[in-house]
């Protein structure tokens, strides 16, 4: 468990990034809204729609964070993989160039491939 903060932004930024979620929100927010406009039962937030304000607010104040902590996890794991490939790439070079060394080797003794 070495970043577990990390995991759960990351879970989380998947959720959020979601159609899933975000037709979800859509229809919450559309029942919401339309619950609280309709006249003859108590409005528990009447229009302009104060508590779905905060609501929206607070979902917004921590999503935010949590989507960057997300981004910044997946660019710091596709460094690693560009570090590891560009390594990898090095070593494949010198292993040609010293294949390319032998070659040329046997060709300069006059032996043929």
């Amino acid at each position: 468990m070495k970043d577990c903060g990390g995991a759960v932004a990351e879970k989380v930024a998947a959720v959020l990034g979601s159609w899933w979620f975000l037709g979800i929100q859509t229809v919450a927010i559309g029942v919401w809204m339309t619950w609280n406009a309709f006249p003859g039962h108590e409005h528990p937030d009447p229009y302009p729609f104060i508590l779905l304000n905060l609501a929206l607010s607070l979902q917004a104040a921590y999503a935010g964070p949590l989507l960057l902590q997300a981004s910044n996890r997946v660019e710091a794991r596709d460094r690693k993989a560009a570090e590891h490939r560009g390594e990898l790439q090095e070593l494949i070079e010198r292993e040609v160039r010293g294949i390319a060394i032998e070659i040329a080797k046997v060709r300069a003794d006059g032996l043929d491939l």
